[in-house]
């Protein structure tokens, strides 16, 4: 019935109709960003999770599908493509997107019209100038009655280099801990990288690095290798395997002394680019922090996450926080305080994630409750149960 509507009314009850259902757009709850980076000629996906976690801000469930309300500036920068009920993936140009919907479900998807919204991705032209492209959209149920409205930013870049990749690793004093390659192209693709990132170079540390802790490559293994500050720098360090030459990324780590208890930066560069090419580039900053670094006032605990995953809260990091602040008796429970609009475009919060009950906090709920050590017989939630989805 929806469909029959939606097609093939006469123009002036269509008209009606439109006018109808924009009614309820005036209580339209919130609003919401998405953000994606991608290189001239590149590409870039969009994520349904996103899309369903703006719509749970507001509204119960899963939503049924999306709609671009607003995309004059598409045939600009480049066009999308989506998968339909065959299957097959087609180009979509801004004369495509009138009156078509990406549906949550791919499973909802009809034949000949219409598309999945898992899948849907923004190729950018080669030629495409460098900006930002917004696209506005809204998110319905299956009767079209709740929706949510949102903005998606897209931005187009050069892959001149000229944007900074940061990583930042916690490690306790006298461990070890060892870097992810995937962050560093993660760093990469961020920053506007073209193609894919090759090798990691470093820049000769600070000398507080002689008091911080050594890098090595294979620890505690067979070969294994320390660099002093003055070799650090000498080498590249491969994304894969170091087949090419010198070092694996993925077999090196940071072993803190065991005073540690600030932290350092190591400036590197990630070296890429199309093809066997390395001729991108892209600047960032390794920041490694010790778990102890936290004053008498005030405790900082640092996650690191890979876009799209989780990374799950320790309730143990809280309550060492607790302790070394001097407060007395037992730590119980955790605030937060009401996050900044930023985290409406870094990801979600959730209790149980992925498990029955799971509860996702929204900016205002999430300092709306307790989060509690050990369990939560008193009331709200269990601290060791929270996760941040990126």
């Amino acid at each position: 019935m929806r469909r029959f509507f939606r097609k093939r009314l006469p123009a002036f009850l269509l008209t009606l109709v439109m006018v109808m259902t924009l009614v309820p757009a005036v209580s339209a709850k919130s609003s919401a960003d998405l953000t994606y980076e991608v290189d001239k000629g590149d590409s870039v996906s969009f994520k349904e999770r996103e899309f369903r976690d703006l719509y749970r801000s507001e509204y119960s469930g899963d939503p049924s599908y999306v709609v671009f309300t607003d995309y004059s500036d598409l045939d600009d920068y480049g066009y999308l493509t989506a998968v339909n009920y065959y299957d097959k993936t087609v180009s979509l140009s801004e004369s495509d997107l009138r009156n078509t919907w990406f549906y949550y479900d791919s499973h909802d998807v009809p034949k000949n019209m219409d598309y999945a919204l898992d899948g849907l991705t923004f190729e950018a032209n080669r030629r495409a100038d460098s900006g930002t492209l917004r696209l506005k959209f809204e998110i319905y149920d299956a009767d079209g009655k709740n929706y949510v409205y949102g903005t998606m930013d897209i931005k187009v870049g050069g892959g001149s280099g000229s944007s900074k990749g940061d990583i930042t690793y916690t490690v306790k004093p006298g461990e070890e801990v060892t870097f992810d390659d995937e962050d560093f192209v993660n760093a990469y693709d961020n920053a506007g990288g073209s193609g894919t990132m090759k090798y990691v170079v470093f820049e000769k540390p600070s000398s507080d690095y002689s008091n911080a802790g050594t890098v090595y490559s294979r620890y505690g293994k067979r070969n294994a290798t320390s660099f002093t500050r003055s070799e650090l720098d000498d080498y590249k360090f491969y994304y894969g395997d170091s087949d090419y030459g010198d070092y694996d990324l993925d077999e090196l780590s940071f072993v803190a002394d065991k005073s540690f208890s600030d932290s350092i930066e190591i400036a590197f560069t990630a070296y890429g680019g199309r093809g066997s090419k390395e001729n991108d580039s892209v600047s960032g900053t390794l920041k490694i922090t010790s778990s102890k670094s936290a004053s008498s006032s005030k405790g900082d605990i640092t996650y690191t996450v890979k876009a799209g995953e989780e990374v799950t809260f320790d309730d143990d990091d809280f309550e060492k926080i607790y302790e070394n602040s001097s407060c007395t008796g037992s730590f119980k429970y955790v605030e937060f305080s009401r996050p900044d609009s930023a985290f409406n475009n870094a990801g979600t919060l959730y209790s149980r994630y992925g498990k029955r009950n799971e509860t996702a906090f929204t900016r205002s709920s999430l300092s709306s409750n307790k989060f509690y050590y050990g369990d939560s017989d008193y009331g709200d939630y269990d601290l060791d149960e929270l996760s941040f989805v990126a």
